[in-house]
């Protein structure tokens, strides 16, 4: 069945009333839409009728659907670019990682949890390579965690503050 806008819908109902014969026109009802009158339960439509009803209806211009309608068309491109792949968890890092080197990808973030001493806030070498995007220190806990955001090395360093100083650091690839 096809679905008709207002405006179409008024001139049919008018098409049908004008297509009606005198004796079985009645004088149209309170229509629920303002300005459009309800035919009778007496008012039968011919075959003229019809016919004037369907070119009525075909001279309407209908507006373009709000919806997405898959057999209408659609005025959007598809996109060409690949949906880009969810970054690997982030690297987690303590203490015992010290010296070690860790290969991250793009996107994929680091956790540095530094324990046992008062730290100063890990900090990467290139914030270009390796961008720290938050940190927090605590007594006896140092945690930051990074981003990597573009190709190349660095390391991440902490030292302690008290007596002996301690230094730890890794050494990050960003592939």
């Amino acid at each position: 069945m096809k679905t008709l806008p207002l405006a179409a819908l008024s001139l049919a109902l008018a098409a049908t009333a004008a297509c009606s014969s005198g004796s079985n026109a009645a004088s149209p009802r309170v229509s629920p839409v303002p300005g459009v009158p309800t035919p009778s339960a007496a008012t039968v439509p011919t075959a003229a009728s019809s016919k004037a009803v369907a070119a009525a209806a075909s001279r309407v211009p209908t507006a373009p659907s709000r919806g997405a309608n898959p057999s209408a068309g659609s005025t959007r491109k598809p996109s060409s670019a690949a949906p880009r792949p969810t970054p690997p968890a982030p690297a987690i890092v303590s203490n015992a990682d010290n010296g070690k080197t860790f290969t991250l990808v793009r996107g994929q973030r680091l956790r540095v949890d530094l324990q046992e001493g008062t730290w100063t806030d890990p900090a990467s070498a290139s914030a270009t390579v390796l961008h720290r995007s938050s940190t927090r220190n605590d007594p006896g806990e140092a945690r930051a965690v990074f981003v990597a955001t573009a190709k190349g090395s660095t390391t991440v360093s902490a030292t302690t503050t008290s007596s002996p100083r301690k230094t730890w650091s890794i050494r990050v690839v960003v592939r």
